[in-house]
């Protein structure tokens, strides 16, 4: 199963965080994990539910410029999503025993592919 969303909000970024209120950031947090949860919820529509729980969550972050952006921080930045997509899947965020992390260019674009 293919997912795709928008990059996530500057304001969930572990670099902007700093000393700020955990209300500063809530609502771009509990946005990304409702649009996170409702853009699974259409694509399960549209494929169904996966047979098997995945034990492997792939992430690919494409940037729209060549600015090197550190992966440790994009997934940090994407946790709302990871919670929104495995609640509409119904299972638990912990179930994923391995992750992997890229990153890629593609000039104007801006999204977040995760596969299942």
């Amino acid at each position: 199963m293919i997912i795709e969303f928008d990059t996530p909000d500057a304001k969930l970024s572990p670099n902007n965080k700093n000393g700020k209120s955990y209300y500063a950031y809530k609502a771009a947090k509990d946005k990304a994990h409702t649009n996170a949860r409702l853009i699974t919820l259409s694509v399960m529509a549209g494929q169904g539910r996966p047979e098997l729980i995945p034990k492997t969550l792939r992430i690919t972050f494409i940037h729209p410029t060549r600015h090197n952006r550190d992966l440790d921080n994009s997934l940090s930045s994407c946790k709302a999503h990871i919670d929104g997509m495995s609640q509409a899947l119904g299972i638990d965020d912990g179930c994923f025993t391995t992750m992997i992390l890229t990153k890629e260019y593609q000039k104007g674009v801006s999204k977040m592919v995760f596969e299942l």
